[in-house]
């Protein structure tokens, strides 16, 4: 699971604001005013097949859990 900030195609992938903090779960918070969409891209058996889409322009957080399930809110 991916995170970007626009179309996965440019390539600008977000790092989690915990990244490097053992034993939390990943998020990404975003500003309430967004220049660009957010976009999520899952990549299976071996990135060779992908599935992208816009996340809602209203989300301010997105945290994924152990079973990589992206939650946003």
């Amino acid at each position: 699971l991916t995170v970007f900030d626009g179309t996965p195609e440019e390539m600008a992938s977000l790092v989690p604001d915990n990244e490097g903090v053992a034993h939390e779960n990943p998020y990404w918070s975003f500003p309430a005013e967004k220049p660009r969409k957010i976009w999520m891209q899952c990549d299976y058996a071996s990135q060779a097949t992908h599935f992208a889409r816009p996340l809602p322009e209203d989300i301010t957080k997105c945290t994924q859990s152990g079973d990589r399930t992206l939650s946003c809110e």
